[in-house]
This record gives C-alpha cells, sequence and structure tokens, in this order.
C-alpha cells in the first residue's frame, strides 16, 4: 500500500473518531478554539497530502510534453520492477 494511502486512511478515521466525539458530547459551552495533537497530526497530514497531489500533477504534465514531442523513453525493466514493489 502507498504511502499515500496509508495517509489517507489515517486522516479518515481521525476525522471520524473527532466527529464521534462531538455528536457525544452534545454540551453547549463557551465558543472556544482548541486545536488537540490530533488536530495538528490531521492538519500536517493534509499538508503533505497536498503536496503530494501537486508534485504527481508536475509529472503527469511533464510525461504529457514528452509523449507530445516524442521524447518519452519507456523503461520497460523500471515498470516491472515498480510493478512488483507495489504488488510485494
Amino acid at each position: 500500500m502507498r504511502i499515500e494511502n496509508i495517509l489517507k486512511i489515517l486522516v479518515n478515521e481521525i476525522e471520524e473518531t473527532k466527529k464521534g466525539k462531538i455528536e457525544k458530547s452534545g454540551e453547549k459551552t463557551a465558543d472556544k478554539i482548541e486545536i488537540s495533537k490530533e488536530g495538528e497530526i490531521l492538519n500536517k497530514l493534509k499538508e503533505i497530502l497536498n503536496e503530494e497531489e501537486k508534485i504527481d500533477e508536475e509529472k503527469i504534465n511533464r510525461i504529457k510534453e514528452e509523449i507530445e514531442s516524442g521524447k518519452y523513453n519507456i523503461d520497460i525493466k523500471t515498470i516491472v520492477q515498480k510493478l512488483i514493489e507495489d504488488i510485494f
């Protein structure tokens, strides 16, 4: 499983946990903002995911340009190695 998938799962679990805590408490209190350790982790994970998505977009655009210009080379060995790494 790729790190991006793991991070997305963690983010979803943290968000669901927070929703459950809010729904269970149901008490009305004075407005107050407090960022928990989980919230800090969640924010950091979201930043990481957003950075990864930007990097992927740049890579995709670069590859598209190489394909269109006829400069894109396919390295079969690398592709097979990556497929094996992802499977195992």
